[in-house]
């Protein structure tokens, strides 16, 4: 749902997302601005993933989107 968070900052990541649908919105350190928005066909979360290290940025949906893990 649009302004639900996907990740959050500091959070174990042992996932990466792929936007089948809609929207996200990847946001600053202060958790309020919006840095980019990854749009149907991009991925996100493959830092924590690959590096086995906590979220480095928070992620909400700006739109109603489908995800897969």
């Amino acid at each position: 749902m649009p302004s639900e968070h996907v990740v959050r900052k500091g959070a174990v990541g042992k996932e990466m997302f792929f936007i089948y649908r809609g929207k996200c919105t990847v946001l600053a350190n202060d958790n309020k601005s919006p840095l980019f928005t990854l749009k149907q066909g991009s991925f996100f979360g493959e830092i924590a993933l690959v590096l086995n290290e906590r979220r480095t940025a928070s992620v909400i949906a700006a739109s109603l989107c489908e995800t897969s893990y």
